[in-house]
């Protein structure tokens, strides 16, 4: 399973990177909502996992431009 996770906090998404890794999880990383977007354009994700409370923007935005490009993806909100 590949994961897109959106953290701008780096310990925190290497924490939750190291959590999913030994599970055989892919885990891609991005901190902004422009990096978010360029990857789902270019890449297929089984999953995203994004923050509450993001600097740039929140996970309400986050959502509304995934579902603005169609992709039904599951989000998973921490």
């Amino acid at each position: 399973m590949k994961i897109l996770l959106v953290d701008d906090v780096p310990d925190s998404s290497l924490r939750t990177k190291g959590l999913l890794l030994p599970l055989h999880y892919t885990v891609d990383i991005v901190a902004t909502k422009g990096d978010l977007l360029y990857l789902l354009n270019h890449s297929h994700y089984d999953c995203v996992i994004t923050e509450v409370v993001l600097r740039e923007t929140n996970m309400l935005e986050i959502c509304k431009d995934i579902r603005s490009r169609n992709l039904t993806i599951p989000i998973v909100i921490y």
